[in-house]
């Protein structure tokens, strides 16, 4: 039976709307921290830890076209640092099980909307996080990103690299999150900066 998903790498279009925070280590669930796998722990820097959470929409001409919800953590595992992703939604089957086959990320099925210039995101009809913004100053035209997910897979550790060239832009971003949401680490937060991913070209996986 053929595989839902194409096989890695994939090679995705899309505009992404991210934001950064710093978060009291004190404040960040013991949920959240099991979440991230055996021997993965997020990283603490003078007592607080650095998470990214966005929006994003991959577009046609991809290897896939859906919508994500995410929040990302440093991490570390043993001497190796990496970004850690806890919490994730889709509105893509194919990008469920691919995302868990291939990388050991726990994707989870949500509905992502794009409403009157506001994101939303609700999953078993119950809302996560919504998201609006204000379009800011253009940093560079086109701009090269690389990263490292970390993820467990059982007792695996797999490292997926990520490249990303997107023209860059910084936005006023506003974060609305419901008190009983898997992301209310976040509530009542101001990220530190927002910024806006366009026309952005991402290989995801070697």
């Amino acid at each position: 039976m053929p595989l839902s998903y194409p096989p890695s790498p994939w090679n995705l279009n899309a505009t992404a709307y991210v934001s950064f925070w710093r978060v009291p280590a004190k404040d960040w669930r013991g949920s959240l921290s099991s979440k991230l796998g055996t021997g993965i722990r997020e990283l603490t820097l003078f007592g607080s830890l650095n998470l990214c959470s966005g929006f994003v929409e991959y577009e046609p001409g991809g290897d896939l076209q859906y919508r994500e919800l995410f929040l990302a953590v440093l991490a570390r595992a043993g001497a190796r640092l990496g970004a850690n992703l806890p919490l994730i939604w889709v509105d893509s089957i194919a990008s469920l099980e691919g995302g868990r086959a291939l990388w050991g990320i726990p994707k989870q099925l949500g509905a992502l909307h794009l409403e009157n210039g506001t994101l939303r995101a609700a999953a078993n009809g119950r809302p996560i996080a919504s998201m609006s913004f204000e379009p800011g100053r253009r940093l560079l035209r086109r701009f090269p990103i690389r990263a490292t997910v970390m993820q467990a897979r059982g007792s695996e550790l797999v490292r997926t690299p990520i490249h990303v060239s997107a023209e860059v832009e910084c936005i006023r971003a506003q974060w609305y999150i419901p008190q009983d949401s898997a992301l209310s680490v976040l509530q009542d937060r101001v990220p530190i900066m927002s910024l806006r991913l366009s026309n952005a070209r991402l290989r995801f996986g070697a």
